[in-house]
């Protein structure tokens, strides 16, 4: 803990649970008293109760808007003085009218911001008097603080070093479960043999905050995010499969322990991930020039589950 922040408060009123809990957990550990909120009215509850030193902000919370809140704070001796850094998904340009009038001291987008940067920006800002220019981190580019895989079940550390989030890859699939995102992540990668993980951070309970993974070179990031979250079929992975080894191989991991089998080679693993195993040759097969084959290759899949090779080409000869 750091003795210079330990007398600090935070307030952080975010109605995203797991958002809330990160933001709560690094903070803590640099030392900063901190108290969460989930919606507008029990921030304002929290913020006059505690007096902190900063309320983090979320302009997009249930029952009282963030600029609401702000504009109340001003309005009231306890709160006209309090600092506060607005952190929203809006671009500032797209945000409620008033914020810098009514007194921030900074505006952050969610999408780029990492955990260091909320950290960085945090300590900044409750520097001593003579440091306390307003910030914008808009432009900032994301990293991620990591908690090495074997440390997975240990609470986050800060002394672990800074990896880029996405390995490259503009496009990152996100995966929020209700809960036992942990275990899918130590599930997917141990089912997938050529992956890896970069970090998984946890609560002491279990509950992922964060963690980012790479499953045969398409990088994934997951969290827990309460029992709002559940996963459509209209969104599944698809994994091609060289051999009927490979199907039956993927089908058993993934469908075992809970998972559950599903028509055409779909299925559901047992965190609620729609999947489809599909082998490379039933594309050969569906588009063979003889459109009578294909009509038997296609009669033939719609009765299996798993798919099998052999009876799919047996259909297209027969």
């Amino acid at each position: 803990m750091n003795p210079s922040t330990s007398t600090l408060k935070v307030v952080i009123v975010e109605d995203n649970a797991s958002l809330n809990d990160i933001y709560k957990t690094r903070l803590e550990m640099l030392g900063y008293q901190c108290f969460s909120a989930y919606d507008g009215e029990q921030a304002l509850s929290v913020i006059e109760t505690e007096l902190p030193n900063l309320v983090l902000l979320d302009l997009m919370v249930p029952k009282i808007a963030g600029d609401q809140i702000l504009a109340t704070m001003r309005a009231h001796p306890w709160g006209k003085d309090i600092k506060v850094l607005v952190i929203s998904n809006l671009n500032e340009a797209d945000a409620p009218a008033g914020l810098r009038e009514h007194g921030i001291e900074g505006y952050a987008v969610k999408a780029n911001l990492s955990n260091d940067d909320i950290d960085k920006l945090v300590d900044d800002i409750l520097k001593p008097a003579g440091q306390d220019e307003a910030v914008d981190l808009e432009a900032a580019s994301p990293q991620l603080v990591t908690v090495p895989a074997d440390e997975a079940t240990a609470a986050p550390t800060m002394s672990t070093p800074a990896v880029p989030a996405t390995n490259g890859d503009r496009i990152t699939s996100f995966l929020t479960f209700a809960a036992g995102g942990a275990q899918a992540v130590e599930l997917y990668t141990r089912v997938f043999k050529n992956s890896k993980t970069d970090h998984v951070m946890v609560n002491p309970d279990g509950h992922l905050l964060h963690a980012s993974f790479e499953l045969d070179g398409h990088q994934f990031m997951a969290m827990d995010g309460g029992p709002t979250f559940s996963f459509a079929d209209g969104l599944s992975l698809f994994v091609s499969c060289s051999d009927q080894a490979e199907v039956d191989y993927y089908w058993e991991a993934l469908t075992a322990n809970g998972g559950t089998p599903g028509r055409c080679g779909w299925l559901k693993d047992p965190y609620g991930v729609s999947w489809q195993i599909i082998p490379t040759a039933l594309s050969r097969l569906m588009m063979q020039p003889d459109p009578a084959a294909s009509g038997r290759v296609m009669e033939a899949m719609l009765q299996m589950n798993k798919l099998d090779i052999a009876a799919l080409e047996q259909a297209a000869d027969s």
